[in-house]
């Protein structure tokens, strides 16, 4: 019952997802300033570089994890709102909300999991 009321929080995943954005944006402007500062010296601004994107894909897949519970119940609120809370598909998804965003967050780890390597090797790395 924790995890469920944990995972249908919306002001909780609201507040995440904002604290992601932020701190994205502040990443940023981080990874601007030391770009500045350490393009004299190739081998500091190639570590500070991966560090920053590192930290950068971590924020993505955050926000991307806070998004899930919120897009769901949005979703399914508004189809309450319209009144079709009774059609049988909807009341089958109100019933399994959890569930909905649980799947989500497995398919997106499962994702991220199987594009890793690429990922590593083609982002942060830069090869």
């Amino acid at each position: 019952m924790i995890l469920k009321d944990m995972i249908l929080n919306t002001k909780l995943w609201g507040i995440a997802a904002a604290a992601m954005f932020l701190l994205m944006i502040g990443l940023g402007v981080a990874g601007q300033i030391l770009a500045s500062r350490l393009a004299a010296d190739p081998d500091a601004y190639r570590h500070a570089g991966i560090i920053v994107k590192s930290a950068g894909l971590f924020l993505i897949f955050g926000l991307a994890a806070c998004v899930a519970p919120l897009m769901v119940r949005a979703v399914l609120a508004f189809q309450v709102h319209i009144d079709n809370g009774q059609v049988p598909i909807i009341a089958f998804l109100l019933r399994h909300e959890t569930d909905i965003v649980l799947a989500f967050w497995a398919v997106w780890i499962l994702g991220g999991l199987a594009a890793a390597p690429a990922i590593v090797r083609g982002f942060v790395l830069g090869e």
